[in-house]
């Protein structure tokens, strides 16, 4: 795990919603992070985190500001990244007709923001294909498919997941 996971990992942690205490008193341990300690001493000595409670038993740490900003940075950096509908267009072009569908698709990544598909019909109409395309177009997407699993593991697979 390099830095950056570390930092992002801490911001998510720090600003996770179902925290229900006030963001100033939301700590974390490196462990919880997957992080060793070596990487947590070379974030410190970095002065891209803090230690916020010390115990002779416990050690909890916070993002500092300079780590807060350059995860931010960072992730604004990648909502930016804009995927053009030619792009998919490309990758989706293994399907045959459809063509107002594709089309759809392509524009809905185009418009940046966070999308789902959902797409039913009967077998072999050329979804799974439609959805490798997108993946294989778009950095970071996940599928889930329902036809193999209930409602509850998929939920499961997407929160274990977590899409970006």
């Amino acid at each position: 795990m390099n830095d950056f996971e570390i930092l992002k990992r801490a911001y998510e942690r720090e600003h996770d919603s179902r925290d229900r205490r006030p963001p100033r008193y939301r700590s974390w341990e490196y462990y919880t992070l997957g992080a060793s300690r070596s990487d947590i001493k070379r974030l410190l000595d970095e002065g891209l985190i803090t230690v916020a409670i010390k115990t002779s038993a416990i050690t909890k740490y916070r993002l500092s500001d300079k780590g807060r900003d350059l995860v931010w940075a960072f992730s604004m950096e990648r909502e930016f990244a804009k995927i053009p509908a030619a792009s998919v267009m490309d990758a989706l072009e293994l399907v045959v007709g459809f063509d107002d569908l594709k089309g759809a698709i392509a524009l809905a990544v185009e418009a940046r923001r966070r999308i789902n598909f959902l797409l039913e019909g009967p077998p072999a109409c050329a979804k799974s294909i439609m959805l490798e395309g997108v993946r294989s177009a778009v950095p970071g997407a996940y599928i889930a498919f329902g036809s193999r699993t209930s409602a509850a593991g998929l939920s499961e697979a997407l929160f274990e997941h977590q899409p970006s």
